[in-house]
């Protein structure tokens, strides 16, 4: 049997796919269908409850919540799962047990957390869209983006992470991005503190320019993974920031 993957809100776009639209079509032809849901977590999507058959997660991200574990989750029905555990227990994969015990650790503040994310990137990313500095900011949770009336559909709350393009391109966020003093620039998101980083050198730095143009991906794009710091430090931190390029 063929299974077709997809994941919402995208990485780093967040665009948002209709679960139910896609999962329907899948369905129509003998498909499976695997949603990753890293970006939106339980707390915010429930692909299964939409049609599809597996749901993954990069535990890494949201789950664990504090960036000290590697981990991932599949969910799905008793039989598909006990598919992929019968190939786990072939190939050897297994978590380590310090890394079981963090996750474990951190799912217990999942809810907590997600819903402080949700609303500060909401107010961020609201602030950012009236910045001069900005050409443009990507969030499923503003009115402005271009699948919004789906993420109201299907989601709960819109998720932490956002993305904007500065003016100037990727010359102004070398300039940018080293001013911020509560965001830190790496390649991981979804924990307690924000993460920040342009795809060009994190999630997508295999792909060639033509790839990442190609995929909606702007050279000067910023992923900003919203982190449960006081909203109004993080604004004036970005303010800051962006105060150095000339509008």
């Amino acid at each position: 049997m063929a299974c077709g993957g997809l994941e919402t809100p995208t990485n780093p776009t967040v665009k948002v796919v209709d679960i139910s639209r896609l999962a329907a079509a899948a369905h129509a032809v003998g498909a499976l269908v695997a949603v990753d849901n890293t970006f939106a977590t339980p707390i915010n999507q429930n692909p299964l409850a939409l049609g599809a058959d597996l749901v993954l997660h990069s535990a890494t991200k949201f789950l664990g919540g504090h960036a000290d574990a590697l981990g991932g989750a599949a969910c799905g029905s008793q039989e598909l799962v006990e598919r992929l555990y019968h190939f786990r227990e072939i190939n050897g994969a297994t978590l380590a047990p310090a890394d079981a015990y963090s996750l474990l650790r951190g799912m217990k503040t999942l809810c907590l957390r997600v819903q402080r994310q949700n609303e500060s990137a909401l107010t961020i990313a609201r602030w950012l869209q009236k910045h001069p500095a900005v050409d443009q900011v990507n969030y499923p949770g503003l009115e402005s983006h271009e699948n919004h009336d789906v993420a109201l559909r299907q989601m709960r709350g819109f998720g932490g992470v956002l993305s904007f393009s500065v003016r100037g391109g990727l010359e102004a966020i070398k300039i940018v991005l080293p001013k911020l003093r509560y965001a830190h620039r790496a390649a991981n998101l979804g924990c307690v503190e924000t993460v920040v980083g342009p795809p060009l050198v994190t999630s997508h730095v295999e792909c060639t320019a033509e790839e990442r143009a190609a995929a909606g991906i702007p050279e000067g794009l910023v992923r900003y993974s919203t982190g449960i710091e006081d909203v109004d430090d993080l604004i004036d931190d970005l303010g800051r920031a962006l105060s150095v390029i000339a509008v």
